[in-house]
């Protein structure tokens, strides 16, 4: 009996391994993490975007990983956590740590 449940359980767990793989391929990007590098006047930063979070986990060189909560402002975007602060639109934005001079950037071409 107990072989005989193993030969149906098998392929059941291997159908339903290729159904969730499939269906994951074929999810829309809106939930897949995006990650930019930026030219910030001399310095790289690094940003992974995750819509699915609506998070922005920041890379600075000298800070550590900051993570950081999107905030609806209009036709830009904003994610901070009070202290930092990442605004932009489309290819460009400004990197901005309390107290220090804002800092422009610009995406790299891919």
């Amino acid at each position: 009996m107990l072989r005989f449940v193993h030969l149906i359980a098998a392929p059941i767990a291997a159908a339903g391994a290729a159904v969730a793989l499939s269906s994951c391929m074929l999810m829309p990007s809106m939930g897949q993490v995006r990650t930019v590098v930026y030219d910030c006047q001399g310095a790289r930063m690094m940003v992974a975007y995750n819509p699915g979070e609506r998070t922005a986990s920041v890379s600075w060189p000298g800070e550590p990983l900051r993570v950081l909560r999107a905030y609806d402002s209009g036709r830009t975007f904003t994610y901070t956590d009070g202290r930092y602060r990442l605004r932009g639109q489309d290819d460009t934005v400004r990197w901005e740590i309390r107290g220090q001079t804002p800092v422009t950037c610009h995406a790299r071409a891919a």
